[in-house]
C-alpha cells in the first residue's frame, strides 16, 4: 500500500500540520522525472532538496518542543513524589491517587504519540528517499539518511523510549502503592493511616455541611496536613453542594497559589471531577457485562492518530466501545454523550463566593496550558461552558467578539476549545463557544482564522456533520484549504463520510462547497478524490451539485479514468465524460493540457503499485524473458496476514481490550508490533507495526524448507519501542495440522486460520491472529528445462485473435449458426479462421484427468454436479447423452485426426472419422426425433442453477451444434501444433464456490496444478503454449513451477464483484502481476474499450495486456483497443471481428496484420 495514501489516516489529528509534506516531496520527484524523460539529461535536484531539509528540519523541531515538555513534566513528577526511589504516596487521599496516576497515564500517552509521530516520519523520509533513488537512477538515500535523518533525535528517540520505560515502571509503583492503600488495617499506627481517619472525619462533618463544626475541626487539625486535605474537601463539599462548608473551606485558606501536581487550580480541578464523573456514569451504565468498577476499556496496539468517523447515534457519540480500535489516553477517553444538561448550581456558588483575587482562577493555566474552558470543551459540558462565559465577561477577562484563536487560547498542543469540543463531537458545546463571535448572518467576510478552519476540517475528518453546519452558520469559510490543499470537501468525499458532504454541497444562503476547488499536489477536484476512492454515494451527491466530470488532472487524466482503473466501473459509467469530448473513435480527447501520452501513462503506473521499473514506453522492455527462478527441490509457503477476502471486515490482529485498572501492569496500551518467523523453515522474520495496514494482504511472508511436516510459524507480539524487544504473547501454528485433513489430493477452499495469542506472562488469551498460507511444491518433469533464450512471445509484432471457448461463447440468442464451446469441432473452426490461439478451459475430473469445461456446474447430468465430483467416464457419459442417438456408438477416440495432419480441412470434414468414414453430423434442429429428444434434455436441465441463471446451456442442442466433452489429452493430439494453446485453469475462489453453492473441499490446489503441468509437458512437443487463470493462488503456483510457459492474469477489472482483494480491479491485477513476473494480464474489455489509455499503463509496466468479453465481437471495439497498443483480444466472433479488421482503414492509421 502507497505510503502516501495511509499517511493521513496514520497521523495524530491535532499534529498533522507538522508531518512531513509527501506529496509535495513526490511531486518534485515527478517533475525530475518528466525533465530526464524529455531532455536525457540529469535534473536538477536542488529544489527537492531544500524542500526535504526543511521537512526534515521542522519535524525534528515539533519533536524536540514535545519531548522537552515531556521531560520537564516527568521530572516535576519525580521531584515531588520521588520515583526513582521509594514512592512517597502513603498520605495522599484517593482523589490525590487518582490525579497522580492520571498525570502518569497522560504522560505515558503522550509519549507513545510522540514515538508513533517520530517513527511516522522516519519512515516517510525513508520512503520518499527512496522513490528518488528508483525514479532517477541515483544513489542519495543512504548518504542523506545517514548525515541529516538518523543522526536527528526524532530519528532516534532514545531519550523518549527511555521516558515511556520510566512512566510505565513507575504506574508500575503507584499500582502496588494503591493496593497497599486500599488493604491497610486499623491495626496501622502510621502517619497514613492518621491522615486517613482525619480525611474521613471532616469528609463526613462536610456531608452533613456543618460549617462552624467544620472550622473547629481544621482549627484543632496540623496546619500542614490541613494544607493538603483542603483541596479534596472543597471538591467534596461542592459535589454535595455542601455550600456553606465550601464559603468555610474558601475562607480558611487562599487557593490563588495551586500546588497541584499538574499546576491546576480549584476550579480545573472541580470542571475535571464532574466531566469524569459524568463518563463514569454514562460508561459504567452501558457496561455489556454489568460491571461498573471498570467502565474504560484501553484498546491495545492501536495508531494513536487513527481517526474513525462518529457513528450516526448523535453528539457525542465518536465510537462505541464495542467498535472503537482506537486507543484511548487518560486524557482523551471516549465519551458516550453530549452533556448541556449538567447542573451547575454548585459551580456558580463556587464564582459567586471567590475574592476579586480569585477571580484569576477562571483563566489561569495549567501545566498543559489549558484553562478551565478547555476541560469544560473537552468534557462537552455546554451549560458550564456557558456559566464560564457569563462569568468571564462579567469580570472583563474575555472580549466581545472573541473567537477563541491564537496563542492565547491553544494549549501546548496548539489545541482551542472550539478543537477539543470538535474532537468530542459536541455541537451545542461548539454553538455556545461561537455565540461570542457575535457575526451578522447576512456578513459574506467569511472567517479564515487556522483555528476554526482547522475545526472545519476536524469534523469533515470525523464525520461530525451536525458541527459542520454549526461551524459554517457561524460565518467560517467552508472552501478554505489546508496546507496540502484540501478543503474539507476533499476531506470527506476520500473518507466517504456522506453526511458532511451534503451539509457541505448543500450549504446556506450565503455559502457552499465549491466542487471544483483543487489540492495542490494533482489538481484533483473532490470529484476525483472521491472516484479514485470508490465512494459511489459521494459521487453521486457531487454530480447532483454540477461537478465538472470533464475537467482534467494535472497529468491529463479524467477522474473516469482514475475510477476505472481502480475497479470502480460503475462510477466511471456515471462521469463518464459527455459524447462530445471524445473523438471519433471513441477514445477519450485528452485536450491541450494533456502532457505527452507516455508521461503520463508512467505517472498514472505509480498507482498501480510497486513495479520492479516504472518506467515510459520508450524504456520498457516489451516482454519479459524466460528463466525466472522456480522451486526445484524445496517448498515454498507463503504467509499472508489477515484475509484476502474483501468481505471479511476482522483485523488480522484482535488484541482483548484492557482494563484501565489493569494498564498500569501491562504492555497491551503501547505501541506494538508484530513479528512473524518460522521454526524448520528458511526465511527471515518479519516485524510489522500494529495495526497493520492494508498492504499485509496482497504481501505475503515468504519461507521455504524441505521438511513440511516440521515447520511451525511463531507470531509474537513485542512492544514497537523497546531495545530489548520483550515478549509479550505468542500464537503458534503447525502447518502440518493447522487445517482439518479432507482425505488424499483434498483440502478446503476456506484458507482463512485462527490461533490464539497467549500471554507470556500467564498464558492467558489475549487476542486472535488470522492468516492464510500457501504451500507451493516443486514440479517434478523431465521435459521441465529450459530449450529458448529468447523472449516470451518472441513473434509478437501485431495484435492476436484469440478463439474463446474455441471459435466463441455460446449464446441462447445467436443470429447465425454457432458450434459448441469447448470442443475439438470449435477449436479447429477457430484455427482455420485465422485465431492464432485458441482458449479453452480445463478442470479436474475425480479421477484427476484434466477435461475441456467451462462452468463449474456439469448441468448435464439433470444435477448440479461438480466436474470434480465425476470421474472420466460419467463426465463424457454426460455428453454422449446430448449427442443424437445415432451418433452414440462412436467412441472419442474415433474422432482423432489422422497424426502429422498440418492443414484443417473444410467444415465437412468436422464429421469424418480417421479412417475416413463418414459419420452423421450432430444436428442443432431437427423436425423428427431429435427435436423431441434435444427439448427432453432441456427439460432435464431445466431445474439445474446454472440453466435457471441463464435459460440456457452452452454446448447443448437446439442453440449450437452439439459436440462431445473432449479431454486436454485430446485436444494436444487432434489440433496440428502451429494453433496455440490459451489453457485457462478453472479453479473456484471462495466466493464462486458459495454462489454457486458448492461443497468447500476441493481438490489440494498442488496436486491440480501439478496433474495438469504433467499433461502439457508430456504432449506439447514446441506448441506455443499460455497459460491463464482467474484464481490469483493458481497464478502463484504456476509461475513458481516451472519458467518456461507464460502466465496471464485474467481480471474482471471491476466490472463484476471479486472477494479477493488481488482480482478486484485492474490496478490490481498489474500490482500482482508484476510482483509473481506474469507475462501480463487478461483484462475484461469494458474498462480498456472505456478508457483505452488505461493500456497504457500495463504497458508502462512491462507486461502484455490482452482483452476478453463480449465487447470485443465489435470490430469497431477490437479496433479502438489496437489503437492503444494492446497485444491481443479474445472473441467469440473470430471471423466477423477478423473480417472487420481487415477493412480499409483511414490514411495514416496503421493496419492490422492478422497472424
Amino acid at each position: 500500500m502507497k505510503f502516501g495514501k495511509n499517511l493521513p489516516r496514520c497521523q495524530v489529528p491535532e499534529w498533522s500540520s507538522h508531518y512531513i509534506n509527501y506529496k509535495a516531496l513526490k511531486k518534485h520527484i515527478t517533475s525530475a522525472q518528466q525533465a530526464k524523460h524529455a531532455t536525457g539529461t540529469d535534473p536538477d535536484l536542488t529544489a527537492f532538496f531544500f524542500d526535504l531539509d526543511r521537512n526534515v528540519e521542522e519535524v525534528n523541531n515539533f519533536f524536540n518542543k514535545r519531548d522537552t515538555e515531556i521531560t520537564r513534566r516527568l521530572k516535576l513528577l519525580n521531584d515531588k513524589y520521588g520515583f526513582e526511589e521509594a514512592m512517597n504516596t502513603a498520605d495522599l487521599s484517593a482523589s490525590e491517587l487518582e490525579e497522580l496516576m492520571g498525570a502518569l497515564f497522560e504522560l505515558k500517552g503522550n509519549l507513545q504519540k510522540l514515538l508513533w509521530y517520530a517513527d511516522v516520519n522516519r519512515r516517510g523520509f525513508v520512503k520518499i528517499t527512496k522513490k528518488l533513488d528508483k525514479k532517477l537512477s541515483v544513489q542519495h538515500q543512504q548518504k542523506y539518511l545517514d548525515s541529516k535523518v538518523y543522526v536527528l533525535p526524532f530519528a532516534s528517540p532514545t531519550r523518549a523510549q527511555e521516558h515511556l520505560a520510566n512512566a510505565v515502571s513507575w504506574l508500575d509503583k503507584l499500582g502496588a502503592a494503591t493496593n497497599e492503600y486500599h488493604t491497610s488495617s486499623r491495626s496501622s499506627s502510621s502517619s497514613a493511616f492518621l491522615a486517613r481517619e482525619q480525611r474521613t472525619k471532616l469528609e463526613t462533618i462536610v456531608s452533613e455541611d456543618k460549617a462552624e463544626e467544620l472550622r473547629d475541626a481544621l482549627d484543632q487539625c496540623d496546619p500542614k496536613l490541613a494544607k493538603k486535605l483542603l483541596p479534596g474537601l472543597l471538591q467534596h463539599a461542592l459535589t454535595r453542594k455542601s455550600f456553606d462548608s465550601v464559603k468555610c473551606i474558601l475562607a480558611y485558606h487562599n487557593f490563588s497559589t495551586s500546588t497541584d501536581l499538574n499546576e491546576r487550580n480549584l476550579v480545573h480541578r472541580y470542571v475535571i471531577s464532574l466531566g469524569r464523573t459524568y463518563e463514569r456514569a454514562a460508561v459504567g451504565t452501558d457496561s455489556p457485562n454489568g460491571d461498573h468498577s471498570s467502565p474504560f476499556l484501553v484498546t491495545p496496539a492501536f495508531t494513536p492518530g487513527f481517526v474513525y468517523p462518529f457513528t450516526p447515534s448523535g453528539p457525542g457519540t465518536p465510537i462505541s466501545r464495542a467498535e472503537s480500535s482506537r486507543k484511548m489516553s487518560f486524557d482523551f477517553p471516549i465519551v458516550l454523550s453530549e452533556r448541556g444538561e449538567e447542573d451547575t448550581a454548585a459551580l456558580e456558588y463556587l464564582l459567586d463566593s471567590l475574592s476579586v483575587d480569585q477571580q484569576k482562577l477562571l483563566v489561569e493555566r495549567d501545566s498543559y496550558h489549558r484553562r478551565p474552558l478547555h476541560y469544560a470543551a473537552r468534557f462537552g459540558l455546554a451549560n458550564v461552558c456557558a456559566k464560564f462565559l457569563d462569568y468571564m465577561r462579567k469580570w472583563g477577562q474575555v472580549r466581545d467578539l472573541e473567537d477563541f484563536e491564537g496563542e492565547e487560547w491553544g494549549d501546548n498542543e496548539g489545541l482551542t476549545p472550539v478543537q477539543l469540543a470538535v474532537m468530542g463531537n459536541y455541537p451545542k458545546t461548539i454553538g455556545v463557544l461561537l455565540k461570542f463571535l457575535n457575526r451578522d448572518p447576512l456578513d459574506t467576510n467569511f472567517i479564515r482564522t487556522p483555528g476554526l478552519t482547522r475545526a472545519l476540517g476536524l469534523a469533515s475528518k470525523l464525520n461530525a456533520s451536525e458541527i459542520l453546519k454549526t461551524l459554517m452558520d457561524k460565518g467560517v469559510d467552508v472552501n478554505v484549504q489546508d496546507a496540502e490543499g484540501d478543503t474539507p470537501l476533499h476531506i470527506a468525499a476520500r473518507l466517504g463520510n456522506l453526511e458532511c458532504v451534503e451539509v457541505l454541497l448543500d450549504g446556506n444562503e450565503l455559502q457552499k462547497a465549491d466542487t471544483e476547488v483543487t489540492e495542490n499536489a494533482y489538481a484533483w477536484t473532490p470529484l476525483f478524490v472521491a472516484g479514485a476512492e470508490g465512494n459511489l454515494a459521494v459521487v453521486e451527491r457531487l454530480l447532483e451539485a454540477g461537478a465538472d466530470v470533464e475537467r482534467l488532472d494535472q497529468e491529463g487524466w479524467t477522474a473516469c479514468e482514475h475510477g476505472i482503473f481502480r475497479g470502480h466501473l460503475d462510477i466511471g459509467e456515471k462521469i463518464m465524460p459527455p459524447e462530445k469530448t471524445r473523438t471519433a473513435n471513441g477514445s477519450l480527447h485528452i485536450g491541450t493540457e494533456a502532457k505527452s501520452l507516455e508521461s503520463i501513462a508512467s505517472n498514472l503506473s505509480r498507482s498501480a503499485g510497486s513495479f520492479k521499473e516504472e518506467m515510459t514506453d520508450s524504456e520498457a522492455a516489451p516482454v519479459k524473458t524466460f528463466g525466472h527462478r522456480y522451486l526445484k527441490d524445496q517448498t515454498m509457503i507463503l504467509v499472508t496476514l489477515g484475509s484476502t477476502d474483501t468481505r471479511t471486515t476482522d483485523p488480522a490482529v484482535q488484541l482483548n481490550g484492557v482494563d484501565l485498572s489493569d494498564t498500569a501492569t501491562s504492555d497491551l496500551d503501547a505501541a506494538l508490533s508484530l513479528r512473524v518467523s518460522a521454526m524448520g523453515a528458511e526465511g527471515d522474520s518479519t516485524t510489522l507495526d500494529l495495526p497493520l495496514d492494508a498492504s499485509a494482504l496482497t504481501e505475503p511472508l515468504i519461507f521455504n524448507t524441505k521438511d513440511l511436516k516440521n515447520v511451525q510459524l511463531l507470531f509474537d507480539i513485542i512492544p514497537t519501542y523497546s531495545s530489548q524487544r520483550k515478549l509479550i504473547g505468542r500464537a503458534v501454528a503447525l502447518l502440518s495440522s493447522v487445517k482439518t485433513a479432507l482425505g488424499q489430493d483434498k483440502a478446503s477452499l476456506q484458507g482463512l486460520v485462527t490461533v490464539p495469542i497467549v500471554a507470556s506472562s500467564n498464558l492467558r488469551v489475549i487476542g486472535q491472529l488470522q492468516f492464510n498460507f500457501l504451500i507451493i511444491t516443486p514440479f517434478q518433469h523431465e521435459n521441465l528445462v529450459l530449450q529458448r533464450n529468447n523472449t516470451y512471445w518472441k513473434s509478437l509484432i501485431t495484435t492476436r485473435i484469440i478463439g474463446h471457448r474455441g471459435a466463441g461463447k455460446n449464446f441462447a440468442t445467436a443470429s447465425s449458426l454457432q458450434l459448441g464451446e469447448n470442443t475439438l469441432q470449435s477449436f479447429i473452426a477457430a484455427a482455420n479462421l485465422g485465431a492464432s490461439y485458441v482458449e479453452f478451459d480445463v478442470q479436474l475430473t475425480k479421477d484427476s484427468v484434466p477435461v475441456i469445461y467451462h462452468d463449474f456446474l456439469v448441468s448435464e447430468t439433470g444435477h448440479d454436479a461438480p466436474v470434480g465430483s465425476l470421474t472420466l467416464e460419467q463426465f463424457m457419459a454426460a455428453s454422449l447423452h446430448e449427442l443424437p442417438s445415432e451418433s452414440r456408438q462412436h467412441k472419442v477416440s474415433n474422432r482423432d485426426f489422422a497424426e502429422g495432419q498440418d492443414t484443417l480441412t473444410d467444415m465437412k470434414e468436422f464429421g469424418r472419422t480417421n479412417n475416413g468414414r463418414p459419420t452423421t453430423r450432430a444436428r442443432s434442429m431437427s423436425l423428427t426425433n431429435d427435436a423431441n429428444e434435444a427439448a427432453g434434455l432441456s427439460q432435464k436441465m431445466q431445474y439445474t442453477r446454472d440453466y435457471k441463471k441463464k435459460g440456457f446451456k452452452g454446448n447443448s442442442r437446439g442453440i449450437s451444434i452439439q459436440a462431445p466433452f473432449t479431454t486436454l489429452q485430446e485436444v494436444f493430439q487432434t489440433l496440428p501444433k502451429h494453433v496455440g494453446f490459451n489453457i485457462e485453469l478453472k479453479y473456484p475462489m471462495i466466493d464462486e464456490a458459495q454462489d454457486e453453492d458448492m461443497e468447500l473441499s476441493f481438490t489440494e490446489i498442488n496436486h491440480y496444478v501439478d496433474t495438469i503441468l504433467k499433461v502439457v509437458y508430456d504432449y506439447s512437443d514446441g506448441r506455443d503454449i499460455i497459460f491463464s487463470t482467474f484464481h490469483p493462488d493458481i497464478a502463484i503456483l504456476l509461475s513458481m513451477k516451472q519458467p518456461q510457459i507464460p502466465i496471464l492474469f485474467l481480471t474482471e477489472g471491476g466490472t463484476a464483484k471479486m472477494a479477493d482483494i488481488r482480482a478486484c480491479s485492474l490496478q490490481q491485477a498489474v500490482r500482482f502481476a508484476t510482483k509473481w513476473n506474469l507475462l501480463g494480464i487478461v483484462s475484461a474489455c469494458q474498462p480498456l474499450i472505456l478508457c483505452p489509455r488505461l493500456v497504457k499503463i500495463v504497458k508502462a509496466a512491462g507486461l502484455v495486456c490482452v482483452s476478453y468479453g463480449v465487447g470485443n465481437n465489435e470490430p469497431a471495439n477490437v479496433k479502438l483497443q489496437y489503437k492503444a497498443g494492446v497485444d491481443a483480444v479474445i472473441v467469440d466472433s473470430v471471423l466477423a471481428v477478423r473480417k472487420g479488421l481487415q477493412h480499409p482503414v483511414a490514411e495514416g492509421e496503421d493496419t492490422l496484420a492478422v497472424v
